[in-house]
C-alpha cells in the first residue's frame, strides 16, 4: 500500500513557511540588529514618562527583553517548524484516516506558524506596554490557540505512535 501524502501537505507547507520565517528573521537580525535595537530604544524613550516613570533600569530592561523576545521568535520558529515536518511525516504511515491526517497536519502547521509570531509581536509590544507580562497578556488571543494546537496535535501523534507500536500490524515496506 502506497503512502498518501496529500492529507498532510498543507501542514508541511506551513511548517516549511515557519522555517523560512525563522531564516528570514535570523538573517534580518544578524544583518540589521541595530534596526531592532534602535526601534526598541526610541519606543521606550517615547513612553519613558507615562509607561516607565522615567525609571532608567525599567527602560533598559524593556529594551533588553524586547530583543530577547525577538530572538525567541527566531529560535522557536526553527524548532517547531523542523519538529513539525518530522511529526507530519509520521502521520500517514500510522493512521489511515485521511480526515485525522488532514486535521493533525493543519493543527500543527497553524500552531507552528502562530507560536513564533507570538514572541515577535510581544517583543515589539514590550517597549509600549512596559512589561513582559503586559506584552504577553496583550497577545494571549494568539498564544493560547497556537500553543494548544501544537501541544494537542503532538499529543495525538504520540498516542497514534503508541497505538501503532503496540499493535500487531506493522508498516510494510
Amino acid at each position: 500500500m502506497a503512502i498518501q501524502w496529500q492529507p498532510v501537505r498543507w501542514g508541511m507547507v506551513l511548517c516549511v513557511a515557519t522555517i523560512l520565517y525563522s531564516f528570514v528573521l535570523g538573517a534580518t537580525m544578524g544583518g540589521r540588529e541595530e534596526l531592532f535595537k534602535d526601534h526598541f530604544k526610541q519606543t521606550v524613550r517615547i513612553n519613558a514618562t507615562q509607561v516607565f516613570g522615567d525609571d532608567k533600569a525599567k527602560m533598559d530592561r524593556a529594551e533588553e527583553r524586547a530583543w530577547t523576545y525577538i530572538k525567541r521568535s527566531h529560535f522557536h520558529a526553527a524548532g517547531v517548524g523542523i519538529i513539525g515536518l518530522v511529526l507530519l511525516l509520521m502521520i500517514p504511515p500510522i493512521t489511515s484516516s485521511q480526515f485525522l491526517q488532514h486535521g493533525l497536519s493543519l493543527a500543527y502547521g497553524i500552531g507552528s506558524l502562530g507560536y513564533p509570531l507570538v514572541w515577535l509581536i510581544a517583543g515589539f509590544r514590550i517597549p509600549t506596554l512596559g512589561t513582559t507580562s503586559a506584552a504577553k497578556a496583550s497577545i494571549e488571543w494568539l498564544a493560547m490557540p497556537s500553543v494548544f494546537l501544537v501541544v494537542a496535535s503532538t499529543t495525538v501523534i504520540l498516542g497514534l505512535l503508541i497505538r501503532w507500536s503496540l499493535s500487531k500490524e506493522r508498516l510494510s515496506s
